[in-house]
């Protein structure tokens, strides 16, 4: 029985080994240019803007960008859970703040046909200046049901300026 054992791990092993030797080949030679979201999306109701892609950079999955975001005209709030990460010059946003960044990026490639894996949902801009107007956040909360949902809370420091939603590469 331990030879079988050990054949068994050994085989596991090698294709383990080559799955992942093709797959960071493969990743390490494909790039893809971002792709902008369309300027203007209806989402759960409410109208998520994107200006014109300035960032302009190669990513080792299909990626689309959102510059500018805006949601009805008011600001994408941003900020940092408390215990989670250190951002310097946001401030603690005590979960006011908190977006479900990730079922966001799902609902944009869902309005866009894209329908492939979410791999990375990201900030690559965020800003930590206050913004004058109120901001939203989008939240998906989970008690029996997912409901997904925009809250508007007040002025304050942080907001996103670009998110970045990248899909699982299709290399293999």
């Amino acid at each position: 029985m331990a030879d079988i054992w050990q054949v068994f791990s050994r085989t596991l092993h090698i294709a383990l080994c080559v799955i992942v030797s093709v797959y960071s080949t493969c990743i390490s030679d494909v790039r893809y240019e971002d792709l902008p979201f369309s300027e203007s999306v209806l989402i759960y109701g409410r109208n998520v803007t994107c200006a014109e892609n300035v960032i302009f950079g190669k990513f080792v999955g299909p990626t689309w960008t959102c510059a500018d975001m805006r949601v009805d005209g008011l600001r994408l709030a941003y900020g940092y859970i408390p215990g989670v990460g250190a951002e310097r010059g946001c401030g603690e946003d005590k979960g006011n703040s908190t977006n479900d960044y990730g079922q966001l990026c799902r609902e944009l490639l869902r309005a866009h046909g894209e329908n492939n894996t979410l791999w990375s949902a990201y900030i690559s801009e965020p800003s930590c200046q206050v913004s004058p107007d109120e901001r939203v956040v989008f939240r998906t909360e989970t008690e029996n049901t997912t409901v997904t949902h925009w809250h508007e809370i007040d002025a304050g420091t942080g907001f996103v300026r670009t998110l970045q939603c990248m899909l699982f590469p299709k290399c293999l």
